[in-house]
């Protein structure tokens, strides 16, 4: 077996386990999947303009971030192509 296809099924081998890890924790890996967006947020403009540093839980989420049309959001979208995000 040549050292490509060994690194491969390591690779292959250790993605298939955090597959598992979490399908078989979907709460946990929503939460930390959740907290790592609300993380980064923080420091963009939507993200000061809507408190995400004040947000722990969900509902905080939902109070504070309006459901939106793209129309509402095209301002945001606007300035990181212009790069000011």
């Amino acid at each position: 077996m040549s050292l490509k296809a060994i690194g491969a099924r390591l690779l292959a081998w250790r993605v298939h386990q955090k597959t598992l890890k979490w399908a078989h924790n979907p709460v946990v890996a929503q939460r930390r999947t959740f907290d790592q967006l609300i993380e980064k947020g923080r420091k963009t403009g939507f993200g000061k303009e809507h408190g995400f540093s004040e947000i722990r839980e969900y509902s905080d989420f939902s109070s504070r971030v309006p459901i939106r049309d793209y129309e509402s959001l095209k301002p945001y979208v606007e300035r990181i192509f212009n790069g000011e995000e």
